[in-house]
């Protein structure tokens, strides 16, 4: 069943995400799987949902907090954070 408003995947949104050596067979059909199984990609952070089978229990090897000295990014790239940010807040 298509999601409403949905369009598949076509081989050219997803060439990049594939190997080279991929034949063009078993390109066509992880496409045929995709589509298939639109219902279960997210092409949007907004499509994410949240699970609502329980709680997650992630366990860590220590309680220290993750520290690392601070990049420069490009004015490209903060505006991408930014924007990465503000969909992720939404």
């Amino acid at each position: 069943m298509d999601r409403k408003g949905w369009k598949p995947f076509l081989l050219a949104e997803i060439k990049d995400l594939i190997g080279e050596q991929t034949t063009q067979a078993k390109k066509e059909a992880l496409l045929a799987l995709l589509n298939e199984f639109q219902d279960c990609f997210a092409t949007e952070l907004s499509e994410l949902g949240e699970s609502k089978f329980g709680s997650v229990e992630i366990k860590l090897e220590n309680l220290e907090p993750v520290t690392y000295w601070p990049y420069r990014l490009s004015y490209a790239e903060q505006e991408f954070v930014k924007e990465h940010i503000k969909e992720l807040e939404a």
